[in-house]
C-alpha cells in the first residue's frame, strides 16, 4: 500500500507510483545465508583478499549470544558463498565493525566493538582489531583495548591529521544506564594504542560515531550521536581533537542509534542523518540536519513518521537523479526506501521490501562488479597540512592510484575510508598538486543483517532492469559495459547498438603505459561486442580508456 494515501497526502498520490517503480531492488532478496543460528549486528562490503571482488563481513553475537565473526567470500563471478568459510577464533557480544588500512600495507583491516563482557550485562566489554594477513584475516585479534568499556560501535578515522587510521568508539551501555566516555585510540607507525588519548568529558550513552570535514577546513571531525544526550561533533585543530563540543543538536528528543555522514541537499556539503530507535522509552523516527554556510543546523530540517525501533542507515542515489536517497531498516520492520526528491524529502518511504526482520544494520556495494568504474580528482595541498579530501563519490570502492606533483605518494603518507567517502594526506605535505584515482559504482547491491535466529542474512541485487528508471547517465556512461572483471584472457565491452560513430581504446596500466589500443567503428551491421585481449598482461589493476567525439570514459579491469 502506498504510505501516500494518508489523509492529508491525496495531493501527492499522482508521485506515488512512478517513485516507488523507480526503486532498482526486488522486493525480497536475491541471496540468503544459511547459517540462521547467527545472530548478525555488524556488517561491511570489503574485499579481503584484494581479488577484486567484494566479500561480506558480519559481526555476531549482540547482547544475548557470544558468537563469531564471519567472511562469506566471493566466488570471483559476483556470487557470495552461503555459508562463511572464515570465522573468528573469538566469540563474544559482538556489535558493530568499520573498514580501513590500519597500518598502511594496502590490506584492510577490520575492528569490531564488543558490546558486552563474558558475563553478558554485568561485565563491560572492549573493541579489537583484526589484521588482514595479505589476504586472510587473522582468526584471533593481534590487538585489542587494554581499558574496558560498554561499546555498540566504532569508526576509523584521522584525528591528528599523520595520514593513518585512529579509532573512535562510540561508548555507553542504555538497557541498565551504564554512562561512559567515548574515546579515541591514536595510531603510531601503524599501530594502535591500547590506553585512548582523546575520552569525551562527560559520560553517557553514546551509540555511533563518523568522521566527516563538517567545518570544510581541511581536517576531519568525529561525530558521536546519542541516546538521552543531544548528538554532537567535536571540534579537530589540527594535531587534536578538542575536549568540548563545536556542535550539538537541540532538538528534543534524543534516541539515537546509528548516523550517515552525505551530502543530501547537492551543495558539496556534509549533511547528518540519524536514526532513532526509542530504546531509552522515546519514539523512534528518522532525522536529518542540513549543513549550510552557517553550519550544520542544530535541530532536524527532515523528520520521518515514527518508524518504531529504527537502526541501519545507509544513503545513495539509488534512482540516479543526482540526488542521496535514504535506505533504512528496524527490528520487525521491512527494508525502507525514502526518495530524495531535489533535497526534499517526504516523512514516509515509498518502497519497502516484502521481508521483516530485526536487522540492525545496511551495507552497500557493487559485488557482481557490473557498475564499477573510475574518476580522477585534482587538489592542491593546504600549507598547514590540513589535507582532507572527501570524494563527490560515497561510497568508493577503492584508491585505485594517487599521485603528488606526478610521482606516486606512499601507503604510509596517506589513509583513506572508503565508506566514508575520504582521504586524508600526512600533514608533513604542506604544498603541491594531488592528483586522485578513484574506483566506484553506481550499481550497489544492498547487504542487511540480521539479528533473528531464524533467518540468514540478506543481499537486495540493484538491477536497473526491474525498473523503469530513466537512464540518467548520459553519453557513452551507461551505454558500455565491461565483463568479464577481473579477467584473465579476454574481457569484453558491451555496447549499446543505438550509438554511432567511432570510438577510440586503450589499455593502460597505473604507470599510464598503454599496452593495447583498438577502435570501435559504430555501423548499421556492427555487433554489439569488442573484444580486449589481455594475454600479454601481467596480473595487476588497468585502466580501460574510451573516447569518441565528444567524452572520454575510463573504466577500471582487473587482471588476474
Amino acid at each position: 500500500m502506498c504510505a501516500l494515501l494518508r489523509p492529508g497526502f491525496i495531493l501527492l498520490l499522482a508521485s506515488c507510483a512512478p517513485l516507488a517503480a523507480q526503486i532498482p531492488y526486488a522486493t525480497s532478496p536475491e541471496w540468503e545465508s544459511t547459517d540462521i543460528e547467527s545472530r548478525s549486528i555488524g556488517l561491511a562490503w570489503v574485499d579481503i583478499d584484494n581479488d577484486g571482488w567484494l566479500d561480506l563481513l558480519t559481526a555476531n553475537g549482540g547482547d544475548d549470544s557470544r558468537q563469531a565473526l564471519s567472511i562469506y567470500m566471493n566466488d570471483g563471478a559476483g556470487v557470495l558463498e552461503r555459508s562463511p568459510s572464515w570465522q573468528s577464533d573469538e566469540r563474544e557480544h559482538h556489535a558493530h565493525v568499520t573498514i580501513g588500512d590500519v597500518n598502511n600495507d594496502g590490506w584492510s583491516d577490520v575492528a569490531v566493538s564488543v558490546y558486552l563482557g563474558e558475563e553478558g550485562y554485568e561485565s563491560p566489554g572492549l573493541v579489537r582489531l583484526y589484521l588482514n594477513r595479505e589476504g586472510v584475516l587473522e582468526s584471533s585479534a593481534s590487538w585489542e583495548s587494554e581499558d574496558r568499556m560498554y561499546s555498540f560501535a566504532c569508526s576509523f578515522g584521522d584525528a591528528d591529521n599523520d595520514g593513518d587510521l585512529d579509532l573512535a568508539v562510540a561508548s555507553g551501555e542504555v538497557v541498565h544506564a551504564v554512562r561512559e566516555r567515548s574515546r579515541i585510540y591514536y595510531n603510531q607507525d601503524g599501530e594502535l594504542n591500547r590506553l585512548p588519548q582523546w575520552r569525551h568529558q562527560a559520560h553517557a550513552f553514546a551509540m555511533d560515531a563518523a568522521w566527516a570535514d563538517f567545518d570544510q577546513d581541511g581536517d576531519l571531525d568525529p561525530a558521536f550521536v546519542y541516546q538521552s544526550n543531544p548528538n554532537r561533533i567535536f571540534g579537530n585543530f589540527g594535531d587534536r581533537i578538542g575536549k568540548t563540543t563545536v556542535w550539538f543538536s537541540q532538538d528534543r528528543n534524543f534516541f539515537a542509534h546509528s548516523v550517515y555522514i552525505t551530502d543530501v541537499t547537492g551543495d558539496a556539503l556534509p549533511d547528518m542523518i540519524v536514526s532513532n530507535n526509542g530504546l531509552a522509552g522515546g519514539a523512534g523516527y528518522h532525522k536529518m540536519y542540513y549543513n549550510g554556510p552557517d553550519g550544520l543546523n542544530r535541530t532536524p530540517n527532515w523528520e520521518s513518521e515514527i518508524v518504531g525501533e529504527g537502526t541501519g542507515i545507509v544513503l545513495f542515489d539509488v534512482n540516479r537523479d543526482g540526488f542521496a536517497d535514504l535506505i533504512s531498516c528496524g527490528w520487525d520492520r521491512p527494508v525502507e526506501v525514502y526518495i530524495n526528491q531535489a533535497g526534499k524529502f517526504i516523512p514516509y518511504p515509498q518502497w519497502h521490501s516484502t521481508t521483516r526482520s530485526t536487522a540492525e544494520a545496511l551495507a552497500i556495494g557493487d559485488v557482481d562488479n557490473d557498475g564499477l568504474e573510475s574518476e580522477e580528482w585534482s587538489f592542491d595541498l593546504h600549507p598547514e597540512g590540513r589535507n582532507v579530501f572527501t570524494t563527490p563519490r560515497q561510497p568508493f570502492r577503492r584508491i585505485v592510484a594517487i599521485e603528488l606533483n606526478g610521482e606516486p605518494l606512499p601507503l604510509e603518507d596517506y589513509c583513506y575510508s572508503a565508506e566514508q567517502g575520504w582521504l586524508s594526506i600526512d600533514k608533513g605535505h604542506k604544498a603541491g598538486r594531488v592528483r586522485i584515482r578513484a574506483e566506484y559504482s553506481l550499481d550497489l547491491d544492498l547487504a542487511v543483517s540480521n539479528w533473528d535466529a531464524d533467518k540468514g542474512n540478506y543481499v537486495f541485487n540493484y538491477s536497473l532492469q526491474r525498473s523503469d528508471l530513466r537512464e540518467s547517465v548520459r553519453g557513452l556512461g551507461g551505454r558500455i559495459r565491461l565483463a568479464p572483471n577481473p579477467a584473465s584472457e579476454f574481457s569484453y565491452l558491451y555496447f549499446d547498438e543505438s550509438l554511432s560513430g567511432t570510438v577510440q581504446i586503450s589499455v593502460s596500466d597505473l604507470l599510464g603505459r598503454i599496452h593495447w589500443e583498438g577502435r570501435r567503428q559504430h555501423s548499421s551491421n556492427a555487433g554489439p561486442v569488442t573484444a580486449i585481449p589481455l594475454g600479454g598482461l601481467t596480473k595487476g589493476t588497468y585502466t580501460v580508456r574510451l573516447a569518441d567525439e565528444t567524452e572520454i570514459l575510463s573504466l577500471v579491469l582487473f587482471v588476474r
